[in-house]
């Protein structure tokens, strides 16, 4: 809620107005969140977030819940990350920002599941992050929109698959695997071309 009051050329008080607006879902569901990620957050390598947006404008956006485990990902404490949503945005690769931010938006506008997945460097560290949430419609004026989601490292996996990828590439003889239901080859090389 806020005041407003309206003072004339006197400086005198002529009118006041209480603007009021009921976030008790909202909370509901912020405080749901809380509860659930301290479960998560034994969980290596991943943050739980609530992120909020409303309007256009990159200032009508942050965060309104980020748990610990900004920490173990981005190196920041979650109050850094709440007081300044920059924080995180300012270390996504340059290749990167703009597929970021065209999900955000398109996840804004369709309310469909946000899911991102890019790379950020943390020190001199580069890591490969896999991002998720479903958004929820809060309000329609203004345009109101919370996802409540997480960030999870994948660096770890994304290295091994590309060693696994260099291992089958890179083989001198014909690789071929078969699926689980003995119908589909689901890995090749360019060597199987030989036979």
């Amino acid at each position: 809620y806020i005041w407003v009051q309206g003072i004339s050329i006197y400086n005198e008080l002529f009118g006041c107005a209480w603007i009021e607006r009921d976030i008790s879902e909202e909370k509901k569901i912020s405080d749901l969140i809380q509860e659930k990620s301290i479960l998560l957050e034994s969980l290596p390598e991943q943050m739980i977030y609530t992120f909020k947006k409303f309007g256009s404008k990159q200032e009508e956006c942050g965060f309104t819940y980020v748990s610990n485990g900004a920490k173990r990902i981005y190196n920041l404490e979650p109050n850094v990350i709440l007081e300044n949503p920059s924080s995180i945005i300012s270390i996504i690769l340059p290749e990167y920002l703009q597929s970021f931010i065209d999900s955000v938006n398109n996840s804004y506008n369709s309310l469909e599941m946000w899911n991102w997945d890019g790379k950020v460097k943390v020190g001199d560290v580069i890591k490969v992050l896999k991002c998720q949430s479903m958004p929820i419609l809060v309000s329609e004026t203004p345009r109101t929109v919370i996802w409540h989601g997480n960030v999870c490292d994948v660096s770890q996996a994304y290295k091994e698959g590309l060693e696994y990828e260099t291992l089958i590439s890179t083989a001198n003889a014909p690789i071929v695997g078969i699926g689980c239901n003995s119908l589909n080859i689901n890995v090749w090389n360019h060597n199987i071309a030989l036979l």
